[in-house]
């Protein structure tokens, strides 16, 4: 903090005295947030003291057309996301003349298409994967560039996008030279070399290997590198990058491949490659594009990259909290959009996007009539992309974890510009986990005599339970009598021989009936608890021993299918003021199939979770002329979750709140929330983060340029 208020004076100072030159461009940004209150966790299932206080200071000096500094200080304690941050965070310096371009500091830059390097800095997300070095550019008459890059630095990152800090880290040195070209005939090309060296210690090595069901470079690592032999590794990359533009009619054409020779973890050197191609065109008031990507790098870490989503990022509230997480080192993808303009006043939009991975595992298990198990690991040949476009729920499909998103939405102005509509619909359905289908291949000579056999079995088993339960019935009728017995004994001796404990007789035999009662009631309660846990228990183990003759086929996977309708009104009272309302609602359904399929048509259902979730955002907001907006927040989500078709939670939440800005000046806003907030998925070029849920709390943000 003592750093942080020193560079203050000084840039005060700075700013202040005589020495300046007069063509000395300074400029502030600074946004500070403060929040107090619970954080939500586990879908409202946990509850723990949430505080932040973060405060950003971006300072940017111009010195001269050539030469200026970029800086930024944060004290945070503690942030939003990640750790503690005290002093300066980032910086650079950047050099400009005719010929040159020089950066030296932190490093923001991207290659092309960011297939090979994109790096970047998002703190909605606590992304930031840029280098400290030097970066230089050189531009040689008028269509020639030679770009160069040099530099290290710790990228730190998450294994699961819920947590708040970061729990991974690389330190990666790079280098890189390339050259871009401008050409009449044949376009824009551009291509460069990237060597990658990144550091990793044994900790996050074990990381990996705990993600084994989850991750191809984790089940791969998993299965190849004993835990004996975990140590810290150095990964090494070689990117070939080559892209290419042109604009040929009414046509802007985009292609860029890269080509990756990299270190698997604590293993050999193999090849991956990324692909990214697009088109584009408008006629007619018609837009139209397409993408395509091929990213196939399974077993490399991606950290100084971010290539294309391919993928649309709905800036629907509740859509969002549901994104595709992109796998940058293993999808397949195509998107198309079409907008047509209506007039000058309407639009209507269409998107469709599709994407799945390259792979789609499955195991046969073999059989024998003496029920001996043969495991093999098996891989479908290819996805059909008219398949997964459908989404039909075929084995191969499934195996290859597809996704597919569609989007409509019509927008625009009325009522002489002063009402702003868009209506949207959207539709996602995606196997965001996938354990591999099961095949079952049984030896036998003829299905119906086979089924008849199975048959015979399970009638035999039938007849075993049935022996049970009776076993525990006679047993009970047993107890039952010799109770009876025993209290009509102690009763007849006090009536004939006068053995009545010296009381009454007729109190006492009162007395011995009640207890008789009493008992007989707990004898029978116990013998109904016991025969229903018995005929459970039996009645599984008869499904097992089903399962375990007529298994043909196990699923292992999860699947949600999402209906999002946002809508958003705005009205202009054309003296400063408005008045906007949005409104949303979701459907998601949330499958986690363990279905068994048996030979003889039935399923086996009972390990199969159903969830089905409906949610709902409003927020109304009205702005004044006087500079100041009022907002009002609601959110809420429903849910019932199902076992089995039985209900095992069935639970309404609700989420609050009210925001007032003010305006102060031209340049500076303050803000202060007060009540609740629902948590959410958050990203930023397919990099997510959980933001957690705020409940009964306030947030102060400002903000101010200067």
């Amino acid at each position: 903090m003592k750093i942080y208020l020193l560079f203050l004076i000084q840039v005060y100072l700075f700013a202040n005295t005589n020495c300046c030159e007069e063509n000395l461009d300074f400029t502030f940004s600074l946004e500070s947030k403060f929040g107090k209150g619970l954080s939500i966790k586990n879908s409202g299932t946990s509850e723990e003291d949430y505080n932040y206080f973060e405060n950003l200071l971006d300072i940017n000096i111009k010195f001269n057309p050539q030469l200026s500094i970029w800086s930024q200080l944060e004290y945070s304690n503690p942030p939003v996301f990640g750790l503690n941050q005290d002093g300066l965070n980032k910086f650079y310096i950047e050099f400009t003349n005719e010929n040159i371009n020089l950066k030296i500091g932190n490093l923001y830059t991207l290659y092309g298409n960011g297939l090979g390097l994109n790096m970047f800095m998002d703190q909605n997300v606590d992304i930031d994967n840029s280098v400290k070095g030097l970066e230089l550019n050189y531009y040689y008459k008028n269509n020639t560039r030679f770009f160069s890059i040099l530099g290290k630095d710790n990228y730190l990152y998450r294994s699961n996008p819920a947590m708040i800090i970061t729990d991974r880290s690389l330190i990666n040195t790079i280098y890189s030279i390339g050259v871009e070209q401008n050409f009449d005939l044949l376009g824009n090309i551009q291509t460069y070399f990237l060597n990658q060296t990144s550091e990793i210690n044994q900790d996050v090595l074990i990381l990996y290997n705990n993600e084994h069901l989850d991750t191809r470079i984790g089940n791969e690592f998993y299965n190849r590198v004993s835990f004996e032999d975990f140590k810290d590794d150095t990964l090494s990359s070689l990117i070939k990058n080559l892209s290419w533009y042109k604009a040929i009619g009414p046509f802007d054409i985009l292609s860029e491949f890269s080509h990756n020779t990299y270190s698997k973890l604590l293993g050999e050197k193999i090849s991956g490659y990324k692909l990214y191609s697009s088109i584009s065109t408008y006629f007619n008031n018609l837009g139209i594009t397409y993408e395509y990507k091929d990213y196939n790098e399974p077993y490399f870490i991606q950290s100084i990259s971010s290539a294309p989503t391919v993928n649309r990022e709905s800036t629907s509230i509740l859509a969002s909290r549901y994104s595709h997480s992109i796998n940058f080192g293993d999808e397949i993808g195509h998107q198309l959009e079409m907008q047509y303009l209506f007039n000058d006043n309407q639009s209507f939009i269409f998107n469709i996007s599709q994407s799945n991975s390259h792979i789609g595992k499955f195991k046969l298990i073999q059989i024998d009539t003496s029920l001996n198990l043969n495991i093999i690991s098996k891989h479908y040949s290819h996805s059909n992309p008219l398949s997964i476009l459908f989404f039909n729920k075929n084995d191969e499909d499934i195996a290859f974890k597809p996704y597919r998103q569609l989007y409509s939405e019509i927008n625009g102005y009325s009522f002489s510009n002063k009402l702003y509509y868009q209506f949207g619909i959207e539709k996602m359905d995606e196997i965001y986990k996938y354990y591999e289908t099961k095949l079952f291949e049984r030896e036998y000579i003829d299905l119906d005599s086979y089924l008849d056999s199975v048959n015979n079995k399970i009638e035999e088993f039938d007849n075993y339970i049935n022996a049970e339960l009776n076993s525990l019935e006679e047993n009970y009728n047993l107890n039952f009598s010799q109770a009876t017995m025993d209290f009509n004994s102690i009763i007849s001796y006090c009536e004939n021989f006068g053995i009545c404990g010296n009381v009454d007789p007729l109190n006492y035999i009162d007395s011995i009936n009640t207890i008789l009662n009493d008992s007989l009631y707990i004898l029978e309660n116990q013998f109904l608890d016991d025969y229903e846990q018995m005929e459970s228990e039996l009645m599984l183990e008869k499904l097992d021993y089903k399962a375990d003759l007529l298994s043909s086929k196990e699923y292992n996977y999860e699947k949600q299918s999402i209906i999002t309708l946002p809508f958003r009104f705005s009205w202009n009272f054309g003296n400063g003021s408005s008045l906007s309302a949005y409104l949303e609602h979701q459907w998601r359904d949330v499958i986690m199939n363990h279905d068994v399929y048996l030979l003889d048509g039935t399923i086996d259902s009972r390990s199969t979770n159903k969830e089905e979730y409906y949610y709902q955002y409003v927020s109304l907001s009205y702005r004044s002329s006087f500079k100041w907006s009022f907002t009002y927040f609601y959110d809420s989500e429903s849910h019932k979750k199902r076992m089995n078709d039985i209900i095992w939670s069935n639970k309404i939440y609700t989420w609050k709140g009210v925001d007032i800005s003010i305006d102060i000046n031209s340049y500076s806003q303050l803000s202060i929330f007060l009540g609740s907030q629902k948590g959410g998925r958050v990203c930023a070029n397919g990099i997510c983060a959980d933001q957690p849920g705020f409940k009964d709390g306030f947030k102060l943000t400002y903000r101010t340029f200067f």
